[in-house]
């Protein structure tokens, strides 16, 4: 972690404590305030690393090294940051955070002198400085030639520890070798990409209920009438649905951008490009409409969770039959389960509700969290001809990444005029011919790219463009 922003970070300690950092919207204030428009990716990881209690977690710890541990699991599934990363951040934490030099090697429980910063003292049961398990670093052999001699009564005590140890690592394995047995294929093929195998995680954020004005009269031919919308509370994915996320759930991988790909910028032609991007943390893009639905219900059912969808009265998408890839008129006729509570498509209203801001931000923003679309989106001018890994830019009010540009995004409603009256949790229109898209997508310019413009497409397309996030009430 760059020296200059850890500086930021001892800065803001000193001059408002530390607890200004371990409430995670005390933080991205000050963060804000101290750095000003610097270090954009510090900020952004430091802002994760306050909303996961990692911080709260450093600063409270009475045995760093099982924090250590912990929070750069937590960082790792709930961020998708690698191990490297992680524990770059809870390093350069901990003398934020504790007042503890960096340089220090010395054992916080007896004094003693430590040969790593991270070793755990070899005369401590628990050492409180080490941060992993590792093995104890005997200490250099005296002037004399002979072995350390350790403190009285210590010897017994260490050799029950190491037994308790060994039977336990021994159990470890053992039950580790029987889930890996058991496992179903298809966490098995995924084994690689996910931390032993565990299902993804879809971040979700909280949307408060509330009423907004939705539509313009000014931004495109069926956005208006504007009117009054009010919505009900529900939970929103973070970000767009990933490759990695997709390929758990239905292992397969869609998307036409693999990371070291794009499109050229005139001729549209594809090309190789640097530097590549982690295919996993890519907007999953090239899926229809159709298979939106199939993704919700069977991560639904992965989470133990009431499937929404239903197709010809099953929610089981082994039911279903394959995916259509024309206008099918039984998947049209898909129905949402009343009381489910499984994943889902946004409905339009959500969509733009939570888009704007929620009760969050009453701002009217030209784009989702700000006037400026480079500060949001990867769009025409700025994508490079590529989707980009998802929540690399800055968000909206609400935690929301690229909800405008990257991929366009569906939604549940057929596209439709709007009313011209009030409305409460629509729908919309019961048939149509196409499917409402938002936001946008890497090939958008700012018109496009505006809050309540409004696109769609027939649910059966797949498009290098078009993908989605999910919703749960």
């Amino acid at each position: 972690m760059d020296q200059g922003f850890i500086d930021v970070l001892r800065k803001i300690v000193a001059e408002r404590g530390r607890e200004v950092l371990l409430d995670s919207e005390k933080c991205k204030a000050f963060l804000a305030d101290y750095a000003g428009a610097d270090y954009k990716k510090e900020r952004r990881l430091i802002s994760f690393a306050a909303e996961s209690g990692v911080l709260k977690a450093i600063a409270e710890a009475d045995d760093l090294a099982l924090c250590r541990q912990r929070q750069i699991m937590i960082l790792g599934d709930e961020h998708l940051l690698k191990e490297e990363a992680a524990a770059d951040i809870f390093d350069a934490l901990v003398p934020v955070l504790r007042d503890v030099e960096k340089a220090k090697n010395v054992c916080e429980n007896c004094g003693g002198e430590l040969q790593e910063r991270w070793e755990r003292c070899p005369f401590c049961p628990v050492s409180a400085t080490a941060a992993t398990p590792a093995p104890a670093i005997p200490r250099t052999a005296p002037a004399s030639g002979l072995p350390p001699v350790a403190p009285p009564g210590k010897g017994k005590k260490r050799k029950l520890n190491a037994l308790i140890a060994a039977l336990a690592g021994l159990v470890f394995v053992l039950a580790l070798a029987l889930v890996l047995t058991n496992r179903p294929e298809r966490e098995t093929a995924v084994e690689f990409f996910f931390h032993g195998g565990e299902a993804p995680v879809i971040e979700l954020v909280r949307v408060e209920g509330g009423t907004f004005r939705m539509g313009c009269d000014t931004c495109c031919f069926n956005a208006s009438p504007v009117r009054s919308v009010t919505v009900s509370g529900f939970y929103m994915g973070r970000f767009e649905v990933t490759q990695g996320e997709w390929f758990y759930v239905m292992g397969t991988w869609p998307g036409w951008f693999t990371g070291a790909n794009a499109y050229e910028f005139l001729s549209r032609n594809p090309i190789a490009v640097t530097p590549a991007f982690d295919r996993r943390n890519l907007p999953v893009e090239s899926v229809s409409w159709y298979d939106a639905l199939v993704f919700s219900n069977r991560l639904s059912i992965i989470r133990g969770l009431s499937p929404a969808y239903s197709i010809g009265s099953s929610t089981n998408p082994d039911d279903w039959g394959p995916v259509p890839t024309a206008r099918n008129e039984i998947w049209d006729a898909v129905t949402i389960v009343p009381g489910s509570n499984g994943y889902r498509l946004p409905t339009e209203a959500q969509w733009e509700f939570a888009a704007r801001g929620g009760t969050v931000c009453r701002g009217n923003f030209t784009f989702s969290g700000s006037d400026v679309a480079g500060d949001v989106a990867w769009h025409v001018w700025n994508s490079g001809g590529r989707t980009h890994e998802v929540g690399q830019l800055w968000p909206n009010a609400l935690g929301l990444y690229d909800m405008s540009g990257n991929v366009s995004e569906w939604v549940w409603d057929w596209q439709s005029t709007y009313p011209d009256f009030p409305e409460t949790d629509p729908s919309g229109a019961s048939s149509g011919g196409s499917r409402g898209l938002r936001g946008d997508n890497l090939h958008g310019t700012d018109w496009f790219l505006r809050l309540a413009y409004r696109g769609g497409g027939v649910p059966a397309i797949r498009f290098s463009d078009i993908g989605f996030r999910v919703v749960r009430p």
